[in-house]
């Protein structure tokens, strides 16, 4: 496993303990959760979770999972009506907003580190050293 793949895993397991600990001191300062926040944060933080350590582990389908929980935190957006961010760990937006109407932003730190899993993906699919199953037949 190379460092970066390394550095992507662990990146994983600190936005899963990050979000945790956001999510239980918000519960308490707070008094009240949204059941919107229980009903997606949870899911994307066990899903880091299991991402971070199945990428430890090696297992291929972990970067599939990854790539899904650093896109659901790139974009985020907010209306009179309805409201979607979500963020574990660094967050780092840029937002437009309109007033009264709502806004739109996207996160930095997520869309960076979904482009770099996106391209350690790419380059673990074609490795660079001589097949070792070629000379074996």
């Amino acid at each position: 496993m190379a460092k970066q793949d390394k550095f992507i895993a662990g990146f994983l397991v600190f936005q899963a303990a990050a979000g945790a600990a956001t999510l239980v001191w918000q519960a308490i300062a707070s008094g009240v959760l949204l059941v919107s926040v229980l009903i997606v944060v949870p899911v994307t933080i066990i899903a880091a979770f299991v991402a971070g350590i199945a990428s430890f582990k090696g297992l291929a389908w972990a970067r599939k999972l990854a790539i899904a929980v650093f896109a659901a935190q790139v974009l985020s957006f907010q209306t009179p009506w309805f409201f979607y961010s979500v963020w574990l760990g660094f967050q780092l937006s840029i937002s437009v907003g309109w007033f009264d109407s709502g806004k739109i932003g996207i996160n930095l730190v997520a869309l960076a580190m979904l482009a770099w899993t996106m391209t350690r993906m790419k380059e673990s699919k074609h490795p660079a050293g001589p097949d070792p199953l070629a000379d074996s037949a």
